[in-house]
């Protein structure tokens, strides 16, 4: 996935926030004085607020408009930037701007003096307009939890250019990870810094195959790939190898493993002499300190992902 919107999404100063509510008597209802879209989603009038907390501001906002359902949010300016987010209790979804631009605003002016038929046909148009943004909610392709520490870890992953490239190559499996209590952790986990790759530093103290010491060159490698672990085996440090980039690159793509013991195995599609240009310079490599909870993600690596094409 290009992350370069989402870079611009939540760290540009040269747009206004459009923010609009969908509630039980007011289908599109426009709110202002909101600086970034994170403090449209995370202030105290905000949309985690005003779905989730409350306060004496919320309160009136509930009593005179009803329950929210969804709160909407995209950036106006010169550049055009399609992007949207649709807020619900406990997600955020990222769709088109077109998808959801097109609702008429809803008059709540006056609203103690409404007349009855004038009510009914406001709830009428805020169940129109709720049906067709859970809709579009269901359809995004990406969404992530509305937690203000998962959104702040996101931000500085894609904003700190110190951090390792991988961190943005796990963004699109980030975006499409559901609700959980560990999120934040597992986010953290693909800093370089972070946790995980800490571990496997502590533990390995250097490359699991060749023994280079300099850490800032290694690569903190999953066994069991990311993509098919769930979120305990994302986090287990025994799940991990510390590798030289080349060693990183050919055990990710299925042309080398190791048996339970640390034997390394070659394909046969890998000639030999390619593994001197990734730093290997024998295939009799083993890899010292494999412990029992090493061998099962290693025996899942040689089932699934090793020569993969061939199965």
């Amino acid at each position: 996935m290009n992350v370069s919107w989402v870079k611009r999404f939540f760290t540009t100063e040269e747009y206004t926030v459009k923010y609009f509510v969908c509630s039980e008597r007011a289908a599109w209802r426009g709110c202002s004085g909101f600086g970034s879209i994170q403090n449209a989603l995370f202030e105290d009038k905000g949309a985690s607020t005003m779905l989730n907390g409350y306060s004496s501001h919320i309160d009136k906002q509930r009593d005179k408009y009803g329950a929210p359902y969804f709160c909407v949010m995209w950036l106006e300016g010169d550049e055009k930037l399609d992007k949207a987010l649709i807020v619900n209790e406990n997600e955020v979804a990222f769709v088109s701007v077109s998808r959801i631009a097109h609702f008429d605003k809803t008059n709540v002016t006056n609203w103690d003096i409404k007349y009855p038929l004038e009510e009914t046909e406001l709830r009428k148009e805020a169940t129109k307009v709720k049906t067709s943004l859970e809709s579009i909610f269901s359809d995004a392709e990406f969404k992530v939890p509305l937690s203000e520490e998962a959104f702040s870890t996101l931000c500085e992953a894609i904003t700190n250019p110190s951090q390792p490239s991988d961190i943005i190559d796990d963004l699109s499996e980030f975006l499409m990870l559901n609700k959980s209590t560990e999120i934040e952790t597992i986010i953290k986990s693909r800093v370089g810094q972070g946790h995980f790759r800490k571990q496997l530093v502590d533990y390995w103290k250097g490359c699991a195959v060749s023994g280079c010491k300099n850490t800032i060159l290694l690569k903190a490698s999953h066994i069991k790939p990311w993509a098919k672990s769930n979120n305990q085996e994302r986090l287990d440090f025994y799940n991990g190898l510390l590798l030289i980039p080349g060693l990183d690159t050919v055990f990710d793509a299925g042309l080398i493993t190791f048996s339970s013991t640390g034997e390394m195995q070659v394909s046969d599609t890998l000639p030999l002499s390619d593994l001197a240009y990734l730093g290997v310079y024998t295939p009799t490599n083993k890899i010292v300190g494999i412990t029992d909870k090493h061998a099962q993600y290693l025996e899942y690596h040689r089932k699934y992902v090793f020569e993969y094409w061939l199965k």
